[in-house]
């Protein structure tokens, strides 16, 4: 049996698979290159540090991004090895990273000979010695500094001593040195500040005695280390920038950054470390001051364009209800125009919408939702009047979604918007809309269950790899005119919905975002049409509290429209009034649509609760301009019927009263 398993082994080592999948797994990066120094193959290690495929680089003889002198380098030594035959040990090479980051490597190339012993390829192995050379180089440098000194100024030691006092005294960081067992045997005036301590009081003590870190804070910068996480040994021998907020005897706390170098001995034993300490909450505030004016820039760019869009918009609504107006008094049919103005009216509720969206960041007012026509519609506008082609492949009998129509649509319109951009001569946008599955998306992290899946292609110029993992960045853009806005909105309307985004591009092969977003129950539109063709709409006693003149006589106008019996009041005091005396008189009011914002009276929140409790039956409906205001969102969390958006169409008023 142990035999047999040998051999099983032993033929399993023979697959050429098992030895890709160990050169993938070593971390030192490994080259693999033919005739004319061209690329053959990479383990993962070399393909991750250049960002690249091993279909991309094959047949090139480096990455576009490397320095043409590295390049050239790179090709004499490979020449050296084939045509030698010798390997060639390269103490330090310096190679480009896909981010432009320069890193220093130690390399071994050797030649690689057929059965007849003729060499037909070269392998590189590669290691990053960046760090190591640099704390070697820092250790070289202080090492030879301090030999420099003892010999030149060996009569001076005193005034050496004096001047190097003078030399920390002056410095604003915090320097503390201790021997090798963590004890403080220096602390410069600006560290005494920093800790609250004097020298006399910290000489001597631990250093972790002395430096105080609050627990349970975060680190603000990405190459950072939790300092309150670190030992002594870790953080006397930490090479890396560590993070924290230092606690001072009053109570008070201090952001710092610290830095440590070890002192090594000429024997290689540890001497000792130095401690440099820095204060940085004035640099962060600085960075966030900075980090708000670039917002607001952006946001203000961007509420310029959709100022530019509403006014095209009043300009169709003011036309079309002058048309109309002069249509009526000459007996002419209007409903196209009012039409058109009721098409206008709803675009910017979709503007006012997506800047609200932006500058406060609301949470999705949901409900259930066929994503086909908001796709469609989406899509269309955003393409209205450009060189692009639009192509719509939806799937028969789709999931429905529970979203917030508006800032779905407003991710499709961002989506093509993106795409048109990528296609200034014109092209195809593919949308196809149909159900999924985990399954059906395989390699992507989501969770089991049913999706309608939104893909937007295009025929465009394709995304830079180096750019790939930015494009869902804040403020992040190629484009000299964009605010790098678009699709960071989009990923966080997706991301608020529970669903995921993905991208696949290539450079000069278009680009292609997926979309999942969760299905309502199981539910599907052919499912829904047959319901709604069944429902009856009921006739009810509505009470109307808006503080606008002009939205309650249009509401209590709809209302009547559908066939109910309606009160309006523009003030709180008069809607708990007439629910009162309709309740008194045996004739209560069934639902109550209710205005959360009222400058100078009760918020709706509030006047919503007090119905309730004098009524429980009764059914309420908020409203708001404000899409983001977060009553909105959770409506029917909070025991509401639901959450209407201004400005509404008669459509959406009969649609919510159809829930209660």
């Amino acid at each position: 049996m142990d035999e047999q398993s040998s051999d099983c082994e032993r033929g399993y080592l023979d697959h050429k698979e098992v030895y890709r999948q160990i050169l993938d797994a070593i971390a030192d990066m490994v080259l693999v290159k033919g005739a004319q120094s061209r690329i053959l193959w990479a383990n993962k290690a070399f393909r991750d540090y250049y960002g690249m495929t091993n279909e991309q680089l094959r047949d090139l003889i480096d990455a576009p991004f490397n320095e043409v002198d590295f390049t050239a380098q790179y090709v004499r030594d490979d020449l050296r090895v084939f045509t030698t035959g010798a390997v060639l040990n390269i103490p330090d090479e310096p190679v480009t990273r896909h981010d432009g980051l320069v890193q220093i490597f130690h390399t071994v190339k050797s030649p690689i000979r057929d059965q007849e012993g003729q060499i037909r390829m070269t392998v590189g192995v590669s290691r990053n010695i960046t760090e190591q050379k640099r704390i070697k180089e820092d250790l070289d440098s202080y090492r030879v500094r301090l030999e420099r000194l003892v010999e030149e100024r060996t009569s001076e030691l005193r005034s050496v001593s004096e001047r190097n006092q003078i030399i920390l005294a002056s410095l604003s960081e915090g320097i503390i040195a201790v021997n090798a067992e963590g004890s403080v045997q220096l602390l410069n005036p600006a560290a005494e500040t920093l800790i609250g301590m004097t020298y006399d009081q910290a000489r001597g003590r631990n250093v972790l005695d002395i430096l105080n870190f609050a627990p349970g804070q975060e680190v603000q910068s990405i190459d950072a280390t939790p300092a309150v996480e670190l030992g002594l040994q870790e953080l006397l021998s930490s090479t890396r920038r560590l993070e924290g907020q230092l606690r001072t005897p009053p109570g008070s706390q201090r952001l710092v950054s610290i830095h440590t170098a070890p002192l090594i001995g000429d024997d290689g034993s540890p001497l000792g470390s130095v401690i440099v300490i820095r204060d940085i909450a004035l640099e962060r505030e600085v960075a966030g001051q900075r980090l708000r004016s670039q917002k607001l820039e952006s946001v203000g760019v961007l509420a310029g364009g959709i100022a530019h869009d509403f006014n095209n918009l009043l300009a169709i609504i003011l036309g079309s209800v002058s048309i109309a107006s002069l249509g009526l008094e000459r007996g002419e049919n209007v409903l196209d125009v009012l039409a058109d103005a009721k098409q206008a009216c709803l675009r910017a509720q979709g503007l006012t919408t997506q800047l609200l969206t932006f500058s406060r960041g609301g949470a999705p007012v949901k409900k259930v939702l066929n994503l086909g026509p908001v796709v469609q519609e989406a899509a269309s506008l955003a393409l209205r009047g450009s060189m692009v082609e639009l192509r719509l492949e939806f799937s028969d009998d789709l999931y429905l979604v529970e979203a917030d129509e508006g800032q779905v649509s407003q991710a499709i319109n961002n989506l093509v918007i993106n795409a048109k951009q990528a296609m200034p001569r014109g092209g195809l946008v593919t949308i196809r809309l149909q159900n999924a599955t985990a399954s059906d998306v395989d390699g992507l992290p989501i969770r089991p269950g049913p999706y309608a899946l939104i893909r937007v292609i295009d025929t465009g110029s394709g995304i830079a790899p180096e750019y790939v993992n930015r494009v869902f960045d804040p403020y992040f853009t190629t484009k000299e005119t964009g605010s790098g806005l678009g699709l960071a909105s989009v990923h966080s309307i997706i991301q608020r919905h529970g669903g995921y985004i993905f991208l696949r591009s290539m450079p000069q092969s278009g680009t292609s975002f997926t979309v999942l977003l969760p299905a309502a129950r199981h539910q599907t539109t052919s499912q829904v049409a047959t319901s709604n063709s069944n429902q009856l709409q009921k006739a009810y006693h509505v009470l109307v509290l808006d503080d606008d003149e002009g939205v309650r006589r249009v509401m209590a106008t709809t209302l009547r429209h559908l066939g109910h019996r309606v009160v309006a009041t523009g003030r709180s005091v008069d809607a708990f009034e007439a629910f009162t005396t309709a309740a008194a008189q045996g004739d209560p009011f069934n639902v109550v649509f209710v205005d959360l914002t009222m400058p100078g009276d009760l918020g709706g929140a509030q006047v919503a609760r007090d119905l309730r409790d004098r009524n429980p039956e009764v059914k309420i409906v908020v409203m708001s301009g404000y899409s983001t205001d977060p009553v909105m969102a959770q409506a029917r969390e909070l025991g509401m019927v639901g959450a209407l958006q201004k400005p509404f169409t008669i459509d959406m008023v009969r649609e919510i009263l159809s829930h209660c």
